[in-house]
């Protein structure tokens, strides 16, 4: 097994294959929006308040972190990507909810 992402996948030529799918997918200009998106969704960039609900957060943030691995981004890439994920949740939390 190549990446520990993938446990089921016992082939490496599959896990390099999916793994080549996945930067496809997000790699495009729509896999981009559907990926900040599922950051909005997954609350990736927030913090969850300290009397919130932490598995539940953490739990949605693990599915996020684990594509944003996936996509092996440079240190800008993923700078970009945070910066770009916490401005939309600001955006998100100052529209009351309504995403724009």
């Amino acid at each position: 097994m190549i990446f520990g992402f993938w446990p089921h996948i016992k082939k490496p030529r599959d896990q390099v294959a999916l793994l080549a799918k996945y930067r496809k997918v997000f790699g495009s200009a729509d896999g981009k929006d559907v990926l900040n998106d599922i950051l909005l969704q997954a609350g990736f960039a927030d913090v969850t308040p300290h009397d919130g609900p932490v598995t539940y957060n953490e739990g949605r943030r693990a599915v996020a972190k684990h594509i944003v691995n996936l996509l092996r981004l440079s240190d800008q890439e993923f700078s970009d990507l945070m910066f770009a994920a916490a401005k939309l949740q600001a955006d998100f939390d100052q529209s009351n909810g309504e995403y724009q």
